[in-house]
């Protein structure tokens, strides 16, 4: 049932329980006369009180079983409120990225996620019809910078966020998340074997207080870029790979697919 419905029908129970008091308490009434009942008048009409009684007894019941029907069968009387929630359920679970993508990139540096999990496990209820499906993130940063002309990987990061997907009245509405922060000594660098037998303060050929320059200078535009996106929302979609579900959260540089997992 439409809620504007339920709302018009209290309205009307409580104005017409309001109309049958004002006419019991202060209408004029018909003296009891050889044997007929008393009477009130109301506009052109003789009315019996017991007709005015049960109108009040009708209005008063009109006013609150919308509300009594949706404490004790709220799938019937708002199919919306029960299918979030059910749809919540349903979506709860661990997830995996499907695919990796470019987060940000800025001139010589590029940041890319890769190796990325969700685990959403509560279901939240925010308000009738609404509901939030909320988790932890936990993402592989790989931090390329140009070198001979190449994208090449010098580290990767591991960090952390919270984050939740809204749903109301059943349909994904979006999914927001909080500032992300690196997890301790889980920041890898990337060389190869050659160059470390070569020499141990060098990667790629070049010196790693530089190169140690580069990965804070990532660091920094990958914070910056998760701070201006978090003040934003991403479009959720959802679909079934196998009967699993898929979410895909489109964002305005990026989009991040995400498979169900089976844990054993």
């Amino acid at each position: 049932m439409n809620e504007n419905l339920v709302y018009i029908i209290t309205i009307l129970g409580c104005v017409l329980s309001l109309l049958s008091m004002q006419h019991l308490f202060f209408g004029e009434r018909i003296p009891a006369q050889d044997k007929r009942p008393e009477k009130i008048i109301v506009g052109k009409y003789e009315l019996e009180i017991s007709t005015i009684l049960g109108v009040f007894l009708v209005s008063v019941i009109t006013a609150i079983l919308p509300y009594l029907l949706r404490i004790a069968t709220p799938h019937i009387l708002f199919p919306g409120e029960q299918s979030s929630q059910t749809v919540c359920n349903n979506l709860k679970g661990p997830y995996e990225l499907r695919h990796g993508y470019i987060f940000v990139e800025k001139e010589d540096i590029r940041l890319r996620a890769n190796n990325g999990h969700w685990q959403a496990d509560d279901c939240r209820y925010l308000e009738p019809n609404k509901y939030a499906l909320t988790g932890k993130d936990t993402t592989d940063f790989d931090i390329e910078i140009v070198i001979e002309k190449k994208f090449k990987k010098i580290a990767t990061g591991t960090f952390e966020y919270d984050s939740k997907l809204l749903i109301e009245n059943g349909k994904l509405l979006n999914r927001t998340f909080r500032l992300a922060t690196e997890k301790e000594k889980k920041r890898r660098l990337v060389c190869n074997d050659k160059e470390k037998e070569k020499a141990k303060n060098t990667c790629y050929g070049i010196e790693m207080s530089k190169i140690n320059n580069k990965i804070n200078e990532a660091l920094n535009i990958r914070q910056e870029e998760h701070k201006r996106l978090a003040s934003r929302t991403c479009i959720p979609t959802s679909g079934k790979d196998s009967g699993d579900p898929i979410l895909a959260f489109v964002c305005n540089d990026y989009t991040r697919v995400m498979n169900f997992m089976h844990t054993k």
